[in-house]
């Protein structure tokens, strides 16, 4: 897990880009001037890759959530999920022309795991992103509901990781909301990049 103290939150985005709800989402974010990582899908990319700019351009974490998100991930051979995963970050590389963009950041489509999945993504260097606590946005509900379990399942477990999707219109109406609240209650908002050469590597826990 991520080393977050008490009221620390990472916001993450899967799916996208999508205008117009992923452009929605980043003159919100830009307005409260906090920084989220978005978990892109390599063929959304290559279909908006101008989005993609503007989300690193704004000083995003760009991130990895395969090309064609299959939900087969726990059962692909190695071999097939590689495809996924590198595929997924060629698409990044490409939008971006910047190789050093795309954070070695990956989460998996669906939480769908697999050991051997995981030992590939460990022994190229990606650290494989799971979440704390979902909102439920990808089950048809409002936009008022998608903010009220977002709100509430962060306050009973006090720190982590949301995971949100910004394909999601609800997703677009509640994120203000999320975001006030958040605010109101004292909650931190962490942005998480890669290590580097003088921003040493933050010592994480499986769980």
């Amino acid at each position: 897990t991520l080393p977050l103290k008490d009221r620390e939150v990472v916001l993450t985005f899967d799916d996208g880009p999508l205008p117009p709800y992923t452009s929605r989402i980043l003159d919100q974010l830009a307005s409260e001037c906090v920084k989220a990582t978005f978990f892109m899908v390599g063929r959304m990319v290559r279909g908006y890759p101008s989005i993609v700019r503007r989300i690193s351009n704004e000083g995003h974490t760009i991130a990895n959530h395969s090309q064609n998100h299959p939900f087969t991930f726990h059962k692909m051979s190695v071999d097939q999920a590689s495809q996924e995963i590198e595929d997924g970050f060629a698409s990044l590389r490409t939008a971006l022309g910047e190789p050093k963009a795309v954070a070695p950041f990956f989460r998996i489509p669906g939480l769908l795991r697999q050991s051997s999945v995981e030992q590939y993504l460990t022994a190229h260097g990606y650290m494989t992103w799971s979440v704390d606590f979902a909102a439920d946005d990808w089950t048809r509900i409002s936009g008022p509901e998608v903010a009220k379990r977002a709100i509430s399942r962060m306050e009973a477990r006090g720190r982590g990781i949301l995971l949100l999707h910004d394909i999601q219109p609800a997703t677009a109406l509640a994120f203000p909301e999320i975001l006030r609240e958040l605010k109101a209650r004292g909650f931190r908002i962490v942005h998480v990049v890669p290590a580097t050469a003088d921003r040493p590597k933050t010592v994480t826990e499986p769980e």
